[in-house]
């Protein structure tokens, strides 16, 4: 997982690692089957369409909207996600994101 760091004197932060072994796993997310099938199978669907993504012009990215009320288990799901897709998380506060992403780039 990566978090926004600490900014510089110049006002720029940087990426920082976090070591993110969050055990979560489709198999013990806990969800209904077919909704846990339909987002798996839309996750392979995004793998393989990285070469149309670039074809068109596009990038290569893929969001959903989770919403619900401390403890029902989104945080989980993503841990779920990117364990299943081998890819990083990254970390945005979104009272700051346009902040942070500007201040973040190139470092």
């Amino acid at each position: 997982m990566y978090t926004l760091g600490r900014r510089s004197s110049r006002g720029y932060g940087s990426w920082d690692a976090i070591n993110l072994e969050h055990p979560s796993t489709f198999a013990i997310v806990a969800m209904e089957a077919e909704q846990k099938m339909a987002i798996m199978a839309d996750l392979d669907r995004f793998l393989g369409q990285k070469e149309f993504y670039k074809r068109v012009g596009r990038a290569w990215k893929r969001g959903y909207l989770l919403y619900g009320p401390p403890g029902t288990g989104k945080s989980s799901l993503v841990a779920a996600m990117a364990n299943y897709l081998k890819f990083d998380v990254y970390d945005l506060q979104l009272s700051n994101v346009a902040a942070d992403l500007l201040l973040g780039i190139g470092n």
